[in-house]
């Protein structure tokens, strides 16, 4: 599990934020330059997650960036963090800290 200042500091050091909710829930808000792929589409789209970058996965709550997470780490990807507390998390603490990069947080 990662919290949110940690993912913050990963995602400025060139980390993936990888959006594994819906495009739905996408659209509704998301942190901007994240990359969506939905959870249930992991597999199909692994030549876009490089094994030897960090990804930070994010989902609403925290269940499908659990579920996320151990794909990729049976996929053998070990530079991958589950964002505790998911989106909604991240997107509070954002707009506490003031911090603009996010859509309709």
């Amino acid at each position: 599990m990662l919290i949110t200042k940690k993912a913050l500091t990963l995602r400025a050091n060139g980390a993936i934020m990888l959006d594994v909710r819906s495009k739905d829930e996408y659209d509704l808000g998301h942190l901007e330059n994240s990359l969506l792929i939905p959870h249930p589409e992991i597999r199909n789209n692994l030549e876009k997650l490089p094994k030897d970058k960090d990804i930070v996965i994010m989902c609403a709550m925290g269940l499908r960036g659990h579920i996320a997470f151990r794909i990729l780490a049976q996929l053998g990807y070990t530079k991958i963090y589950n964002l505790t507390g998911g989106f909604k998390t991240i997107g509070a603490y954002m707009k506490d800290a003031k911090i603009s990069d996010r859509k309709n947080c």
